[in-house]
C-alpha cells in the first residue's frame, strides 16, 4: 500500500480487469490545480495514466457523467480530448481514469488551431438544446432535460437555478429576481438565433491543457447542446 489518503490497489485491479493483464502501480505523482477532486499521475508497469478520485456520496455520478461527457465529445472532435480508460466507484469513493497527455508548449499557431478545433466541435448539432443526462460544471449539479429553444434552456436549466441556490443561500437578495425577469425578456434582442452546438460547457482557462504537439486539449467538460457562444463567454471570464 501506498502512502496517502487511499490505496492504489483497487486502482491496479480495476485496470487490470478493464485490460486482462496484470497492472501494478510502480508510482504516483499528486497533481495541484484540481479544485474539487484529488487528482494523480499514475505509473505503472504497463503505461502513465492521470486518476481523479472524489467521494461518491457527496458528488453522486459526477465521474460516470464526465465519462459520458468526455466520450461524447471525442466522439465528434478527435484528438481534442483525452481518451477515457476507466471509470468505477468502490468503497464509497469514485475514480475516474484518463489517458496521460505529456504536457508541451504553445505551437505559433496554437491560438488559430485552437479556435479551428472549437469551431468543427460546435458543428455537431441537435434538434434540441440540451442533453439526454444531467451533469456538473464543478460542483455544480445542472440539468439538462431537452428544450425546444435556447432561451428556454439559458432559462430553465441554467439561470434560474443558480438564481434559486444563490437566494438560498443569502448570497443574492429576492429583489434581484425582478431584474433577471427584466433580462429574460430582452434575450430574444441578446442571442442571435442559432441551431444547437454542441459545447464544452465550462471553457475558462484552467480547462485546457497543451499537450507536446502544442495544441489543445480540452479537460472537464459540462457538456450540452447549447449555444456556441456560451462557451466563447467562458473563454473571458476568469
Amino acid at each position: 500500500m501506498m502512502q496517502g489518503s487511499f490505496s492504489f490497489k483497487d486502482v491496479a485491479e480495476m485496470l487490470s480487469v478493464h485490460f486482462n493483464k496484470s497492472i501494478e502501480v510502480t508510482d504516483y505523482q499528486n497533481v495541484s490545480g484540481g479544485c474539487i477532486n484529488a487528482c494523480f499521475v499514475l505509473e505503472t508497469n504497463a503505461a502513465k495514466y492521470f486518476l481523479k478520485k472524489n467521494n461518491a456520496h457527496k458528488f453522486p455520478g459526477m465521474f460516470s457523467v464526465e465519462a459520458r461527457g468526455l466520450q461524447l465529445l471525442s466522439g465528434k472532435a478527435t484528438d481534442f480530448i483525452p481518451q477515457v480508460i476507466l471509470q468505477f466507484e468502490k468503497d464509497d469513493v469514485q475514480y475516474l481514469i484518463l489517458e496521460y497527455i505529456e504536457q508541451g508548449r504553445r505551437s505559433e499557431n496554437f491560438w488559430n488551431d485552437f479556435a479551428k478545433q472549437l469551431s468543427d466541435l460546435h458543428r455537431n448539432t441537435n434538434d434540441k438544446f440540451g442533453l439526454d443526462h444531467d451533469n456538473y460544471m464543478g460542483s455544480l449539479h445542472q440539468k439538462n432535460s431537452w428544450c425546444n429553444s435556447f432561451n428556454d434552456f439559458f432559462i430553465l436549466r441554467r439561470i434560474e437555478p443558480l438564481l434559486k441556490l444563490a437566494i438560498e443561500k443569502k448570497e443574492l437578495p429576492d429583489a434581484i429576481t425582478k431584474n433577471f425577469e427584466k433580462l429574460f425578456d430582452e434575450l430574444d434582442n441578446i442571442f442571435p438565433i442559432e441551431k444547437p452546438a454542441l459545447i464544452h460547457g465550462d471553457l475558462w482557462g484552467g480547462n485546457f491543457m497543451i499537450n507536446k504537439n502544442g495544441r489543445a486539449i480540452i479537460i472537464d467538460p459540462a457538456v450540452a447542446y447549447s449555444h456556441r457562444e456560451c462557451d466563447l463567454a467562458m473563454t473571458k471570464l476568469f
